[in-house]
C-alpha cells in the first residue's frame, strides 16, 4: 500500500500545481504580485524584483537614510521625539514606607537617590501600613521629620472604649503597637525613570480620608456598647429558654404517646397481619396472634389438609440427571423437540457460545487498481457477502466509510465509490494507489 497521495487532501492537487508553478518561475524578474503599479490598469501589476526596488527605496526613506524631505517622518526624526519624551520631568506623589528603630523613622541613606527632588524641610503625615490615620498622645496628627525621622509625640490611636466612657466628650488616646509607618512625599522624576509606585491612585488616599471620620463613628458606636450588649444577653437568654421549655414538652408528649402503645400490625392488601410492635418483650405466643392469622397457621401443620411433597417431587424432578441435556445431545437431529423443563449442560452452553463466535469471520479483500487517470474505477467486487455491520475501505493507509465516502450492495458482493472528484473528492486510478483494501465482517 502506498503513502497518502496528494489527491485525497482537500486542496492537494491545487497546492501540488502552485508549487509546480512556482517552481518554474524561479525567477524574481518573471513572479508577478497582485499589487498594481499604480492606478492606471494599463501599468499592470509589480514582478517581484520590481516590488522588492520599490520598498527598499521606501524604506530608505522612512530611516531618512536617502534624502528624505523634510516634511516626510522619518525613524530619525521619531526616534528625537522619543528621547525628549522620555527626558520630559513630572513632579508626583510617592507612597514610601519607613521602618520604626528606637522610637524614630529610619530615613534611608538613599532617599534623595529614590526620590529625586525630595523637600525634607517639610514634614509629612505618618499614617500605618493599613492606612490608619496614626496620631500622637494629644490626638494631633502624627508626622514625621523627613531629616531625622523624630515624630512629633508617640505614635497612638484612639481608645474607643475609653473615649466612650469619657464624661467631658473627649477622645481617650493608646499607644499603636507598629512597627513601620507610611508616608507620602513629593518627588521629581524623568519620566523614563518614573517608578511604579508613583502615579499613585487616588483610591488610597480616599480610604485615608474616610478613616479618620469612621474614627468619630467608632467612639459614638462604643458609647452605646453597655446598652446593646445587655439586651442582647436579655434576647439570647429568653430564646435558650423558650426553645428548651418547647423541646421538653415535645419530648413529654411522645413518652406519654409511647407508654400507652399497644400491640401494632401492618396489614397488607390480602388481609395478612405482620407485627410491628409489641408491647411485651416476651416470645411471640398463638394466642398472641389474631383468630385468622391462627387458624391458617393451624390448617398448614394438618398434614391431610395441606402436602408440600407434591412440589418437591416436581422440583426434584427438574433437577434429575436424567432431565439435563448433555453436550453431546444433537439438539438439531430431526424428531428432536425443544422442552421448557429440560436445561443444558454447562458444557452444552459453553459450546453453543463457542459456536456462535465462530458463525462470522474476519475478512481483508484486496483489490489491485489498473484503471488509467483518464477512467478511473468506481466498482469493486468483494469476495465474501458482508453482514449488516459497516465496512470499512483503506486507502494508502487512510480509511473511509461505507455511508459516507461508498456504497455497498450486499446481494452483489458491489462497493461503489462515491467520493469521486465530482463530489468534491478524489478519483481512484493507478496514480492514486497500486491497490485498495476492504475490510468487514462475513457469515461463515
Amino acid at each position: 500500500m502506498s503513502l497518502m497521495n496528494l489527491s485525497q487532501i482537500k486542496g492537494g492537487k491545487k497546492l501540488q500545481s502552485d508549487v509546480q508553478a512556482l517552481l518554474t518561475s524561479y525567477d524574481a524578474a518573471k513572479v508577478l504580485t497582485k499589487i498594481a503599479k499604480g492606478a492606471d490598469a494599463a501599468a499592470g501589476n509589480y514582478n517581484v524584483e520590481e516590488l522588492l526596488t520599490e520598498l527598499r527605496t521606501s524604506l530608505s526613506s522612512i530611516l531618512g537614510t536617502a534624502g528624505a524631505s523634510s516634511s516626510t517622518p522619518t525613524i530619525t526624526s521619531l526616534d528625537t521625539a522619543i528621547k525628549a519624551l522620555q527626558d520630559k520631568k513630572i513632579r508626583d506623589v510617592v507612597r514610601t514606607e519607613l521602618s520604626i528603630v528606637d522610637g524614630k523613622a529610619a530615613i534611608p541613606t538613599d532617599i534623595d537617590t529614590k526620590i529625586p527632588g525630595l523637600n525634607k524641610t517639610i514634614k509629612l503625615p505618618a499614617y500605618s501600613a493599613d492606612n490608619e490615620v496614626l496620631l500622637n498622645e494629644r490626638g494631633e496628627q502624627l508626622i514625621v521629620d523627613m531629616t531625622t525621622g523624630a515624630f512629633n509625640g508617640t505614635p497612638s490611636v484612639i481608645d474607643a472604649d475609653a473615649s466612650a466612657k469619657s464624661t467631658d466628650g473627649s477622645f481617650v488616646y493608646k499607644v499603636a503597637t507598629i512597627s513601620k509607618v507610611k508616608v507620602f512625599p513629593a518627588g521629581e522624576w524623568k519620566l523614563s525613570d518614573l517608578p511604579a509606585e508613583a502615579l499613585l491612585d487616588n483610591n488610597e488616599i480616599q480610604l485615608i480620608a474616610y478613616k479618620q471620620a469612621l474614627n468619630k463613628v467608632i467612639v459614638e458606636l462604643a458609647k452605646d456598647k453597655g446598652i446593646i450588649d445587655a439586651v442582647k444577653t436579655q434576647i439570647g437568654t429568653k430564646a435558650v429558654q423558650d426553645q428548651l421549655n418547647d423541646a421538653t414538652a415535645t419530648l413529654q408528649t411522645k413518652i406519654d404517646a409511647k407508654a400507652d402503645t399497644t400491640d401494632v400490625y401492618s396489614v397488607d392488601d390480602k388481609g395478612v397481619k405482620t407485627p410491628l410492635f409489641r408491647k411485651t418483650s416476651d416470645a411471640l405466643k398463638m394466642e398472641d396472634l389474631d383468630t385468622d392469622l391462627q387458624d391458617v397457621i393451624k390448617t398448614a401443620a394438618i398434614p391431610n389438609v395441606f402436602d408440600p411433597s407434591s412440589l418437591i417431587a416436581e422440583d426434584a424432578k427438574k433437577l434429575d440427571k436424567s432431565n439435563v441435556v448433555a453436550s453431546t445431545v444433537d439438539t438439531k437431529a430431526s424428531g428432536y423437540t425443544p422442552s421448557d423443563d429440560k436445561v443444558l449442560s454447562e458444557k452444552a452452553v459453553l459450546a453453543a457460545l463457542a459456536n456462535v463466535g465462530e458463525a462470522v469471520e474476519h475478512v481483508t479483500d484486496k483489490i489491485a487498481v489498473t484503471a488509467e487517470a483518464s477512467a478511473p474505477v468506481t466498482e469493486f467486487t468483494l469476495s465474501k457477502t458482508p453482514t449488516d455491520d459497516k465496512v470499512a475501505l483503506y486507502i494508502n493507509h487512510c480509511p473511509y466509510f461505507e455511508g459516507d465516502d461508498f456504497t455497498v450492495d450486499r446481494a452483489a458482493k458491489k462497493a461503489t465509490w462515491t467520493l469521486t472528484e465530482a463530489n468534491e473528492g478524489f478519483d481512484i486510478d493507478k496514480d492514486l494507489t497500486n491497490a485498495v483494501y476492504f475490510v468487514y465482517d462475513a457469515s461463515k
